[in-house]
């Protein structure tokens, strides 16, 4: 079963499938995300993503990036799965830099695989980011809404130990 509740191949199941489904309304299908194919869109990754063999295998396309920041948000490891997630920090203070990366100009088919790629689990938004030279860029990026924000662990997300631990397995599990 997929996070959206419909069933997938074996063989590529997105890292969202061992999760239980779930709905960004209560009994409600997830809105349809917004896609202009007349225009391209930065996006900003803060996990699997942010690896250049992860947004190709997901996107099947490069796209060029750059380091990239994010304020006011906490990131945290998904419980029972090796990705993380990201939610507003409601705490006094701005919260966390998250580093990520921004990939410059996604157009609407790459865009699409990532709406696919992150299901339902996660909602798009238009947010602020800050590139190398703490200019800031708008971008689209996945969060988790507050209705799912009680399936982060209290795990901090570390890449260093996705990419050495998990990248291998995360990679072929899904898109082998």
């Amino acid at each position: 079963m997929s996070a959206s509740g419909g069933s997938l191949d074996k063989g590529n199941q997105r890292p969202h499938s061992i999760l239980p489904p779930i709905r960004t309304t209560v009994g409600c299908p997830a809105p349809e995300r917004s896609i202009d194919r007349n225009r391209t869109m930065n996006v900003f990754a803060y996990g699997s993503l942010i690896l250049p063999e992860v947004w190709g295998a997901v996107t099947g396309e490069r796209h060029r990036s750059e380091p990239g920041r994010l304020s006011g948000y906490i990131r945290r490891r998904v419980r029972g799965a090796t990705y993380p997630g990201i939610v507003t920090d409601d705490r006094s203070g701005a919260g966390e830099w998250i580093d990520g990366a921004i990939y410059y100009d996604v157009g609407a088919d790459a865009l699409a695989a990532l709406d696919e790629f992150e299901s339902d689990f996660y909602v798009r938004v238009t947010l602020e980011a800050h590139d190398g030279r703490g200019e800031a860029v708008r971008c689209e990026a996945y969060l988790v809404p507050p209705e799912n924000a009680h399936l982060l662990s209290d795990e901090v997300w570390d890449l260093d130990r996705f990419r050495s631990e998990h990248l291998t397995e995360f990679l072929g599990r899904n898109f082998a």
